[in-house]
């Protein structure tokens, strides 16, 4: 399952991240932890089902872009 090989893999993941990379649910076979608890659960069966609601689009469209140059 997502969340268990991302306990293996990131033991320490930042559910920020979660939200950067546009994840919108998350299927375990075990409950999340509690720092994890922003995600609402969906379903329990065989499965925790959970929506991350503040998952950001996968495309962003912007106005106006601003070029810096490089300080170095």
């Amino acid at each position: 399952m997502l969340v268990d090989h991302f306990r293996i893999a990131f033991p320490t993941i930042d559910p920020r991240w979660l939200d950067l990379l546009s994840v919108r649910y998350l299927i375990s076979s075990l409950p999340l932890e509690p720092r994890l608890q922003a995600l609402v659960p969906v379903r329990k069966s065989n499965a925790y089902i959970y929506e991350n609601p503040t998952a950001l689009p996968r495309a962003r469209l912007v106005r106006r872009i601003v070029v810096e140059r490089d300080s170095s």
